[in-house]
């Protein structure tokens, strides 16, 4: 969607014959981003998160990293991640903290491989390919807590000739998410999810889901 989010700390736009191997892991910190509910911790867990900083929202059910972080999320709440109203760029940088970006962010990118590293703890998605052509995702380990909000581990959108074998997606929310954008915007794109194989993949904590 057309929204602001801040720069992910992998980004590629428009590169052409690009990996990631290995046995690395990239580690988001996703924790000192991510808003978190209540009912998906214990009562010390939750009292412990409290004690850490941070601010509650005022049903007393979702803890943001910061002040800007809640401002974004009361801004947005009836719009899902764009804010209403009009915002200046000084209100855009105290509301940073709300702008969780996606650990791995390729836009528009041409022969892409990602294999054998380890993507795990993400601000907010994980993996996300878009309008990407002839992509191969092979023995990808991704693993987020299972309380991660908005802790999809792929979100393959709008990409053409994706081979995706052999991972294993352990997610706060979506495992595997195909999709060509949302509602009015992703159709005025239009450009389809296609030719895409999924096979042998392990799914742990999360959910398996296409958009049309």
């Amino acid at each position: 969607m057309e929204t602001r989010r801040c720069q992910s700390p992998i980004s590629a736009r428009n590169a052409e014959n690009i990996a990631i191997t290995g046995h690395g892991t990239f580690d988001g910190n996703g924790d000192t981003w991510r808003p978190t509910k209540k009912d998906k911790l214990t009562e010390g867990q939750w009292k412990k998160l409290v004690s850490s900083g941070g601010v509650v929202d005022p049903d007393g059910r979702i803890w943001y990293p910061s002040e800007g972080a809640l401002k974004g999320a009361m801004l947005s709440k009836d719009n899902f991640n764009v804010p209403r109203g009009t915002l200046t760029d000084a209100d855009w940088d105290y509301m940073r903290d709300w702008l969780r970006p996606v650990l791995l962010s390729f836009i528009k990118c041409n022969k892409v491989l990602l294999e054998g590293a380890t993507f795990k703890n993400s601000p907010s998605w994980c993996l996300h390919p878009l309008s990407c052509e002839n992509i191969t995702i092979n023995k990808v380990t991704v693993s987020n807590p299972w309380y991660s909000q908005n802790g999809d581990a792929l979100d393959l959108e709008s990409c053409n000739k994706a081979l995706i074998i052999k991972n294993s997606f352990d997610a706060g929310d979506d495992g595997i998410c195909i999709k060509s954008g949302k509602d009015e915007q992703g159709r005025k794109r239009g450009e389809p999810c296609q030719n895409v194989i999924v096979m042998n993949n392990t799914v742990l904590h999360g959910d398996m889901e296409v958009l049309l």
